[in-house]
């Protein structure tokens, strides 16, 4: 399971020369790193992309996750190998100018043999490429390195994850990556902008460019047109609208729809989990958590809660409660069970746990271990009834469990033939289908 957690990490792709070594410091060196980091070659580098960049260096714990390819969420076909998806004519890239200067991006120009012509590579510093393909488009992103490079896309100041496919390729002078997007108009955006980031980190070099691409958006459509199929929505007196299993619209300029996904379900869009259960947002891994302060319901509803179940972004959060993240929900292990918005095994808890009064209420751990040690010993211990001066303790029970109730008194409750025993002091009357639910917590 947790190799399927991990696929859906960001893209974060290494190629690593003869030689090369990884060596990550603490997540407070990390930090350090970056605040002290020089961000050149694109002065309209956001505080969000900073956080993304962040957020992707800490959670790398070995080299071995940094070979972990994303898996897509949904099926867009096998990755594109370089020069099979347009003509030679349209593959031609254009080289795009630093935002703001006049100046081209990278320095020196090296031939690349194996990767579309006219490409630039300098070590350390990253040159983007954009080719349109009708309605669609095709990105690249080349650099130059000496051991270590690590190539990933954002969009619009987050993580590129809706994509039709992804590819990478080493040549003699570099690192190429490439991404190809069918259809722009799938993809949402607030502005009419789609600003698209290449960021590199290249022997602990970070540095990254970007191109702005617009299209043209409109929601009209005709009823046996494409221009709403392709958004995934439907077209309804003339607009494009999201209806069916594409329910839920996109904050965009124009309509783009998406599935719905619930709590720990993959996810691209805060608002696939927004339209399942509120305080819910789709984190940077790619799945729908609860807000920080909100813990998920047995019923998958995120309401204002600490503890287990609770939202955490780290291990050391859930350690209080006894408890590991997964998902980004503080989660009891599967020989633990939650109490008390913590995570407790039954066996240290047994003794001295009373069954609780009234009808309707959940039964603690220890007194259903309890009841059910009762149970199973009846039958074996059949012939003390009426011998032994506990039969009358054990003819109540008989009693009541014939009735689908479970009621008692002072009587200790004999549970085999060792002598061993617990004193329930008054077990109150309590239908058996409380008792059953509570089954819950011994599965």
């Amino acid at each position: 399971m947790l190799s399927l957690r991990l696929s859906v990490l960001l893209p974060l792709l290494v190629a690593p020369s003869g030689g090369a070594r990884w060596a990550w410091g603490p997540k407070a060196e990390i930090s350090q790193y970056l605040r002290n980091i020089s961000w050149h070659h694109d002065s309209h580098l956001s505080e969000e992309l900073r956080k993304s960049v962040l957020d992707i260096l800490e959670r790398q714990p070995s080299p071995g996750l940094l070979h972990r390819r994303r898996v897509p969420f949904r099926p867009v076909g096998d990755l594109q190998a370089f020069g099979s998806v347009a003509t030679k004519e349209a593959r031609q890239p254009r080289i795009r100018p630093e935002h703001r200067s006049g100046l081209p991006v990278g320095g020196s120009i090296l031939a690349a043999k194996n990767s579309p012509p006219n490409m630039k590579f300098e070590k350390g510093k990253p040159h983007i490429y954009d080719v349109h393909l009708g309605k669609g488009l095709q990105l690249y992103c080349s650099v130059a390195y000496q051991s270590q490079v690590s190539i990933f896309w954002t969009l619009n100041g987050k993580p590129l994850e809706d994509y039709d496919s992804l590819s990478e390729e080493t040549v003699p002078e570099g690192r190429v990556s490439s991404v190809l997007i069918r259809s722009l108009t799938r993809l949402p955006t607030m502005t009419g902008v789609y600003t698209f980031n290449c960021t590199t980190l290249t022997d602990y070099d970070l540095a990254t460019v970007h191109v702005d691409v617009t299209v043209p958006l409109s929601d009209a459509c005709k009823q046996q047109g494409t221009e709403c199929s392709e958004r995934m929505a439907v077209c309804r007196g003339a607009s494009c609208v999201c209806d069916g299993y594409y329910k839920v619209r996109l904050l965009s300029k124009h309509v783009t729809c998406r599935s719905e996904a619930y709590l720990e379900t993959p996810c691209m869009y805060d608002e696939q989990c927004l339209n399942t259960t509120d305080h819910s947002e789709c984190t940077s891994r790619g799945w729908c958590a609860c807000l920080k302060g909100y813990g998920r319901t047995e019923d998958h509803k995120c309401v204002p809660k600490v503890g287990a179940r609770s939202r955490c972004n780290s291990e050391e959060e859930c350690a209080d409660y006894d408890a590991t993240c997964i998902l980004n929900h503080c989660t009891c292990f599967s020989h633990k069970k939650e109490l008390n918005d913590r995570c407790v095994n039954l066996a240290e808890h047994l003794e001295g746990n009373k069954l609780p009064y009234g009808s309707g209420v959940r039964l603690s751990p220890a007194a259903v271990v309890v009841v059910l040690a009762a149970l199973l010993s009846y039958e074996r211990n059949a012939q003390k009834l009426g011998r032994d001066g506990k039969g009358a303790g054990w003819k109540k029970l008989e009693l009541c469990v014939e009735k689908f109730k479970l009621c008692g008194g002072i009587e200790p409750l004999f549970l085999g033939m060792g002598e061993l025993h617990f004193d329930v002091e008054r077990v109150p009357t309590v239908k058996i289908s409380d008792i059953k639910d509570s089954l819950g917590l011994l599965s």
